[in-house]
């Protein structure tokens, strides 16, 4: 069949950009009116090549601006890797080392071009750019449907400091580094609070002396409960089940995001509404929702006993700040609070507990490092606990703790 059987628009963008289409619909109809199931309709054929070859001219054009960067031609490769391996991360990294070229990769996953930095230069250029502090994600973009859908929040808007964009980012970021710094100043600090629950935590080390301990998520529960008394206020022991299930919620939301579903659910959306069981989406939805209601019976309960002039926490310092700003809406306002704390939580637990793990490991896989780090404790401290004070004089334990953040790469 002519090429005259295409719509005009796409006519021109096929006589344009693609070559040899006419060979395409004269192989594709024949086949099509040989099929067992009897001749298909024409219009059909045709309004399925014209969706076709609006799709790759589509393609071509979105991404015709990142061909000058070094990357794979095509995605295919990467999407069928990734739905037989349950680490999306160490996929990328092993794409960005294979294709990478003066420390850049573009990877063109369908409609989300995503750039792989790897160079240390270029990261810091980034991050310091003032192009790249609105952190624009495109409202109608995937990446934005999803985490707008995952997060349940209203429409045209992402709240909190790890997704959203532009000025609530801004205001957020802000709001949280001075409230933070202001938490870590006052008498009752963030430094004695973190005293305390070490304390606790040996205690409940001390119970288990005798018994074998499983060394990984040992510290998810006292860092949590950290964060827990930092935001809200409230005391919570290990054992408490809420504590320990909001611990195990969070570790599985945020291993989720790393996985072969999750990515399949951005790109392909239409893969979770058809497979909601398999991707198991539905069930992390379900878990931020409880978890978003656990934090506004808080809030509720911090506004009936709120005082202006002694904030105990990160909530009552929101509240306060929210009342001074009398023309914004009430119930927008407490959508950020939570999401924020949801943030603190996600941001704070996972990379805080993993560094803490990594530690222990590296320590028992160096006996000698570890022996001269504990002759420093008990030569500078003895018996005492130790402070951010005592860091000049302890410049052994230092070095070990930076180079176990180093080491970790978290």
């Amino acid at each position: 069949y002519p090429l005259c059987a295409l719509s005009p628009t796409t006519k021109q963008w096929y006589q344009r950009r693609v070559h040899g289409g006419s060979q395409l619909l004269a192989n594709c109809v024949p086949y099509c009116e040989s099929s067992r199931d009897g001749p298909i309709n024409l219009d059909t054929v045709i309004s399925n090549c014209d969706t076709y070859v609006c799709n790759l001219c589509f393609l071509e054009t979105e991404f015709k601006k990142w061909s000058h960067l070094p990357g794979p031609f095509s995605p295919l490769m990467f999407v069928i890797m990734s739905a037989f391996t349950s680490n999306n991360p160490i996929l990328l990294r092993r794409f960005y080392r294979k294709n990478q070229k003066d420390g850049l990769c573009f990877l063109p996953l369908v409609r989300i071009p995503l750039l792989l930095v790897g160079d240390f230069n270029k990261i810091k250029c980034l991050c310091t750019h003032p192009g790249s502090q609105g952190r624009f994600i495109a409202p109608n973009g995937p990446v934005f449907k999803f985490i707008h859908d995952f997060r349940m929040q209203k429409p045209g808007r992402i709240s909190g400091v790890l997704n959203s964009q532009g000025e609530v980012w801004k205001e957020q970021r802000s709001f949280m580094v001075k409230t933070l710094n202001t938490l870590g100043v006052r008498k009752s600090s963030l430094e004695d609070m973190v005293m305390a629950e070490v304390e606790k935590f040996c205690q409940c080390l001390e119970s288990e002396r005798g018994h074998p301990v499983q060394v990984v998520e040992l510290f998810n529960l006292p860092v949590l409960s950290v964060l827990w008394k930092m935001t809200t206020g409230d005391d919570v022991d290990y054992h408490d089940k809420k504590l320990q299930a909001l611990s195990n919620g969070l570790h599985a939301a945020t291993g989720f995001l790393g996985t072969p579903a999750a990515l399949f659910s951005v790109i392909f959306p239409w893969f979770t509404r058809n497979l909601p069981n398999l991707t198991k989406l539905q069930m992390h939805k379900e878990f931020y929702s409880i978890l978003s209601s656990e934090i506004q019976a808080l809030i509720e309960k911090h506004k009936e006993d709120l005082d202006v002039n002694n904030p105990r926490d990160f909530i009552d310092y929101f509240l306060i700040d929210m009342e001074s700003k009398f023309d914004l809406d009430q119930e927008d306002q407490e959508e950020k609070l939570r999401t924020l704390i949801i943030d603190i939580f996600i941001t704070g637990e996972s990379t805080t507990s993993s560094v803490l793990s990594f530690g222990f490991l590296f320590l028992v896989s160096h006996p000698e490092v570890q022996k001269m780090a504990q002759d420093e404790i008990d030569r500078m401290l003895g018996c005492e606990s130790p402070t951010l004070g005592d860091r000049k004089r302890m410049p052994y334990m230092q070095a070990t703790i930076l180079e176990i953040l180093r080491y970790a790469d978290i």
